[in-house]
């Protein structure tokens, strides 16, 4: 399957970039069918020293971890050596500079082999999956939100109590943790189908902009909708705007479906409807005035014509014929709404 990358980044008001990313060597044959194609991004963590040492770290770590691990090491066991091998090098770097346990990094990583998606995820960026109009969210957080809702699911706190939790952002995983717990990470592979797109960013995306808003870029060339996110981003003027980073992996030759050319094509069959429904029933009024009026004429014509009418076994007139013909051209126009009623309803399933 072909695989088109696309990435974006921006420094936002930090004074630097703490954040990095990086492909492996897609147009590499022999690595591709060997270890797959690797997305990878990190959000070196501000609030610890030497955040963009840690973030460049982390990619160099995973990078070299994919090129060097010889088959037959599955991707899970590639994500799994460079989520390790990550940590040791930040550790080292850490230790080396004298802040020991006092540098880190996220990191999420995915390997797309053989129509297959693996993934591995430390931290608070996200792996997100576009397909079919809908963007869903791969990875689970390993922060300290994801552990209050859980509490919340349990019952033990409220929702309100979670959410105004003033550590609820804190990272209770992160790479450069002498303390390091497993990485989130899919059990069996999941398969990717033509027209997928896997978006891998840092919070500075997700941050900013909701899932909804994010979704509406995902079309186009994968590049393109990575900068018109990143403007997206810097329109909002967010107060103390994170780094940015989006990485796209395009799965296939397929456009997604996206959800802003849907909403143009609902809004096109549903917008002239309400004119056309108006104009029935005036049509249906007017011809049935006419029906009448010609129907009343037979009625005197016959009568004219007929000097004597005959009567019933009660004396009474029987003259039903004006009445038929009137209730024929009711049925007669009936069929024709009902016909343009069908024609307007197809018209809106298509």
């Amino acid at each position: 399957m072909k695989i088109r990358p696309g990435c974006a980044q921006h420094i936002g008001s930090r004074s630097e970039q703490q954040d990095s990313f990086a492909f492996s060597h897609i147009e590499d044959a022999a690595l591709v069918r060997r270890a797959g194609i690797l997305a990878v991004v990190a959000d070196g963590m501000g609030g610890l020293a030497m955040g963009r040492e840690s973030g460049a770290t982390v990619v160099a770590s995973v990078l070299g971890i994919h090129e060097a691990l010889p088959a037959p090491n599955s991707p899970s066991e590639i994500l799994l050596q460079a989520v390790l091998t990550a940590n040791d090098e930040v550790l080292t770097l850490a230790r080396d500079a004298g802040v020991e346990g006092d540098a880190g990094s996220t990191l999420v990583a995915v390997i797309v082999k053989d129509d297959k998606l693996y993934w591995a995820s430390v931290g608070d960026s996200r792996i997100y999956l576009y397909r079919s109009g809908e963007l869903v969210q791969l990875n689970t957080e390993q922060n300290y939100t994801a552990d209050l809702m859980r509490q919340v699911a349990a019952g033990e706190i409220t929702r309100d109590e979670a959410l105004n939790n003033p550590e609820r952002a804190g990272l209770t995983n992160f790479i450069g943790n002498p303390d390091l717990k497993p990485a989130d990470a899919n059990i069996r592979p999941f398969p990717i189908i033509n027209g997928d797109w896997l978006v891998l960013c840092s919070d500075g995306l997700f941050g900013t902009l909701q899932d909804d808003e994010i979704r509406e870029e995902l079309s186009g060339d994968p590049n393109d909708a990575c900068e018109r996110l990143i403007k997206k981003v810097i329109a909002v003027n967010k107060t103390h705007q994170d780094n940015v980073t989006v990485t796209i992996l395009a799965c296939g030759d397929k456009e997604p479906v996206t959800v802003k050319s849907r909403n143009i094509v609902m809004d096109e069959i549903y917008r002239p409807l309400p004119v056309e429904k108006s104009r029935k029933p005036l049509l249906l009024g007017f011809l049935g005035v006419v029906l009448v009026v010609v129907s009343i004429a037979s009625i005197f014509l016959i009568l004219k014509k007929s000097p004597e009418p005959a009567k019933n076994a009660e004396g009474g007139f029987k003259s039903h014929t004006g009445n038929r013909a009137v209730q024929s051209g009711t049925t007669s126009v009936s069929k024709k709404v009902k016909k343009a009623a069908t024609e307007i309803k197809g018209g809106r399933s298509r």
